[in-house]
């Protein structure tokens, strides 16, 4: 089967208005902040799109960062104060100091170019600068803290959040941990499609058109390949986009195959070049598993088969509100070209924020309000803009 266009579209933002996953970040920001001894911890839409520019597109990642902020700040008003562990975070006494500059914060930091280090390494390294010198517990309190982003069982932040996202009930059924407080599902019936249904309808004819198919790449967590497991966050955001049944390659693809090749989880996320090999496989027709295991011997070992020829000289087209997937697009392709295999990429920067514009443009993508705008420079989609 040769392909002649293929769309990698990311999910939140671009597919949908993804209202819950900053619900649930902002709830879970609030709720260390009381636990610090904060009257009001109010995360903005602006600082949220601050550290996606700077490609903290996570809310494990950016959350962390938000919270070590804060405790930060609390240990250099209470020298003696000693907390947190893992499990327990002991309330400061009483303060009514302000609460950090998280915008100021994000945007200090440098916008991911795929060449360096990762946005989380980047915001811990500056964290570490304007701390100052912490005592050995502390900055191992904050290592661990930015270490385990991913970890359910290792990250108290990231454990709080999943379930502000599932709520506590689903929480507790997916994960089998104790919820810490009662909640629901943050994300329930407030992620909405962007899409006007003529649209998605006209979407999936195309993507079922002969040589033309599309794949939905996102770094939520997703269902993996049979036999592990994570949470079907990715499948819950497409169905709310109205584009159920559209191939899926998310973060627990990533996540398993990382753990194959003892790598940590997200090191094979979006801005690498092996999510959007993956994905690419997928618009091909091969299985989730194939698609991972092909993408990971072509850029990890080098070993390419001749399931790639079929995308020789195809479009690709990448639609994105953060730079990561740019990234990831712009060094498939380059790994690609290197083996003999052409393509033409076309990025397509989908954001009305000003931060994530200015990072879009810089690295290279057109820039569009909304994503029928951009859906509609695609061949045989133009009336997408109507």
């Amino acid at each position: 089967m040769t392909v002649s266009h293929v769309l990698l579209l990311d999910l939140d933002d671009v597919l949908l208005f993804s209202d819950g996953y900053r619900a649930g970040l902002r709830d879970a920001v609030d709720y260390f902040g009381r636990r610090l001894g904060y009257r009001d911890v109010q995360l903005s839409d602006h600082a949220i799109d601050m550290f996606e520019a700077h490609g903290l597109t996570s809310e494990w990642d950016s959350g962390t960062v938000c919270v070590a902020l804060l405790l930060e700040q609390v240990w250099r008003r209470f020298p003696e104060y000693d907390g947190p562990s893992r499990e327990v975070w002991p309330s400061p006494p009483p303060h009514n100091l302000p609460v950090p500059e998280f915008q100021s914060f994000a945007a200090g930091l440098p916008t991911p170019d795929g060449r360096g280090d990762t946005p989380l390494v980047e915001a811990e390294r500056e964290f570490m600068r304007q701390s100052g010198p912490l005592p050995p517990k502390r900055r191992a309190i904050i290592r661990a803290m930015f270490e385990n982003t991913r970890s359910i069982h290792r990250s108290r932040v990231h454990r709080v959040i999943q379930e502000f996202n599932l709520g506590s009930a689903r929480f507790e059924e997916l994960y089998g941990l104790r919820p810490s407080h009662m909640t629901e599902s943050s994300r329930l019936g407030r992620d909405r499609p962007r899409l006007r249904e003529s649209d998605r309808n006209l979407l999936k004819g195309w993507a079922d058109g002969i040589g033309q198919r599309a794949v939905i790449f996102t770094n939520r967590p997703s269902h993996p390949p049979e036999g592990a497991f994570d949470t079907p966050e990715a499948e819950l955001g497409v169905e709310a986009s109205g584009l159920a049944g559209m191939p899926i390659l998310g973060g627990g693809g990533l996540a398993w195959l990382s753990q194959q090749r003892g790598l940590g989880s997200g090191a094979l996320l979006k801005p690498s070049e092996v999510h959007a090999l993956a994905a690419l496989r997928l618009a091909l027709g091969d299985t989730l598993q194939a698609s991972l295991e092909t993408a990971a011997e072509l850029a990890l070992d080098g070993k390419m088969d001749e399931g790639w020829a079929p995308l020789a000289n195809a479009h690709v087209h990448v639609f994105e509100d953060s730079v990561r997937g740019l990234i990831s697009a712009l060094q498939a392709v380059e790994v690609l070209r290197s083996r003999g295999v052409y393509l033409q990429v076309a990025l397509y920067g989908v954001s009305e924020s000003v931060p994530k514009r200015a990072a879009l443009a810089a690295a290279g993508a057109e820039l569009f309000d909304d994503i029928q705008s951009a859906l509609a420079r695609v061949p045989r989609l133009e009336m997408m803009a109507s």
